[in-house]
């Protein structure tokens, strides 16, 4: 029995490295478009190169897919075969945790979708919806890193 729960916790180990890799290039994202920037108080043509809301959404939803897959493998890992009780509580929690973080990642895919929008079509999205969206957003990252502080007690006591 030792040797399958060394395999469940090699498993869940490599199922927690595969979502932070997706958070970090969720990261990346996050901060090229949130950050503090010259680019945003001086958007000069030629010099600062314009925010790709389009592909950071295309990346986005990438990301979100791909936090889909490692969703359903908790899920299939959860059913599939019983695990020692500190990895049980681990998969239970990452699992939440990836879906908090998807939800999150889709919401800022669907900012970015709407700033592009409003980049080809003024007025399309106004700063009232620009604001609700993101306090929306900043209450689903606030969860998320909840979550994930969480998580990050049950790995270490695997």
């Amino acid at each position: 029995m030792h040797g399958a729960q060394s395999d469940d916790t090699e498993a869940a180990f490599e199922l927690a490295v595969r979502i932070q890799a997706l958070l970090d290039a969720y990261i990346r994202i996050h901060n090229d478009l949130l950050k503090f920037s010259v680019r945003r108080l001086i958007p000069i043509p030629g010099i600062f190169e314009p925010i790709d809301h389009a592909g950071n959404g295309v990346r986005l939803r990438q990301i979100g897919e791909q936090l889909t897959e490692c969703i359903e493998e908790v899920c299939e890992r959860s059913a599939s075969s019983p695990m020692g009780p500190g990895v049980v509580e681990f998969i239970a929690a990452l699992g939440e945790y990836a879906l908090v973080l998807r939800k999150t990642v889709l919401a800022l895919a669907d900012i970015c979708e709407c700033l592009q929008l409003k980049a080809q079509h003024p007025g399309r999205y106004t700063l009232a919806e620009y604001q609700r969206d993101m306090d929306a957003y900043k209450a689903l990252v606030t969860e998320y890193r909840l979550l994930g502080a969480g998580v990050n007690v049950l790995f270490r006591r695997l």
